[in-house]
């Protein structure tokens, strides 16, 4: 997408990059986020995905075990780099 793009072009963008992340996320987590917002700027592009954990991270988050989860998707972002 061209950095002097119009509005719509950018929100095209935005859409189609927003409904990529939330497909990935259902895919490889299982679950989707419920609302993925993007920003596209000049020179960057920025997702925002609200409510992304599944069950079993809640369970840990809320077990104060939040940091097994941060590792857990480390991990997991390391494995799918291949």
């Amino acid at each position: 997408m061209p950095a002097n793009g119009s509005d719509e072009q950018r929100n095209h963008g935005a859409a189609a990059i927003s409904n990529e992340m939330t497909r990935l996320h259902r895919e490889r987590y299982g679950r989707g986020p419920d609302s993925v917002r993007t920003a596209v700027g000049h020179d960057h592009v920025i997702c925002f995905l609200e409510d992304i954990y599944t069950t079993a991270d809640r369970t840990l988050i809320e077990s104060g075990e939040a940091g097994a989860v941060v590792e857990m998707r480390l991990a997991f972002q390391r494995a799918m780099k291949a």
